[in-house]
């Protein structure tokens, strides 16, 4: 064979075999973070705790105090009270239990589309925070 293919054994040293006996896993050694690093985590770990804890609070607004309260609370708007029976009657010719008038008055010429509407006052309007199609 040609000189350039021999090999020459190499001992291994025995302080190596101790050495990587003390060492650890890379499993079991702790790792340390830098300062920075642990500020990071600890800003990512608040942001998300905060967060958890703003989502419960939303979806417990959302999902249960609105059913839990309606019979207590008035209405946004008009500020009426739920548990106050009223009773609504209407005497006009257009709900008149005589189906001649009823149609006499749906016909009637002088029926304007924009009867029934109402005009609400621009600071009402925005106290109220309606949106803009309901002004």
């Amino acid at each position: 064979m040609p000189d350039f293919l021999n090999y020459a054994l190499v001992p291994q040293k025995e302080e190596d075999d101790i050495q990587v006996k003390n060492t650890l896993s890379l499993s079991t050694q702790l790792t340390r973070l830098s300062k920075s690093s642990k500020r990071v985590v600890l800003l990512l770990g608040t942001m998300l705790l905060g967060s958890v804890f703003v989502n419960i609070v939303l979806i417990y607004k959302l999902f249960a105090t609105p059913w839990a309260l309606l019979e207590v609370l008035p209405t946004r708007y008009a500020g009426l009270r739920r548990d106050i029976p009223t009773e609504i009657l209407s005497k006009s010719d257009f709900d008149s239990m005589n189906r001649t008038v009823q149609e006499a008055a749906w016909s009637h010429v002088n029926m304007k589309p924009w009867n029934g509407f109402l005009a609400l006052d621009e600071e009402y309007t925005i106290a109220q925070d309606l949106p803009h199609s309901q002004r």
